[in-house]
């Protein structure tokens, strides 16, 4: 384990990279998702099968935009 003193004596972007591989140490299953952020996931999940939204190709939006400086 690292000690507070040496983690104080790191540089921002040391610090952020200790975080980064922490973070990137622990497998899902280890951080459970909370109840209310599962509920919330399951409603955007379901409003996208519902809704099934249409995707827009590149050249469409483009298109559009060109039309609108017009």
């Amino acid at each position: 384990m690292i000690a507070q003193d040496q983690i104080e004596k790191l540089s921002a972007a040391e610090r952020l990279a200790l975080i980064e591989q922490l973070w990137d140490s622990l497998s899902d299953a280890a951080v459970p998702l909370p109840d209310a952020q599962r509920r919330e996931l399951d409603r955007r999940l379901q409003t996208i099968d519902e809704e099934r939204p249409k995707a827009v190709s590149w050249e469409h939006i483009q298109d559009d935009l060109d039309a609108r400086k017009r």
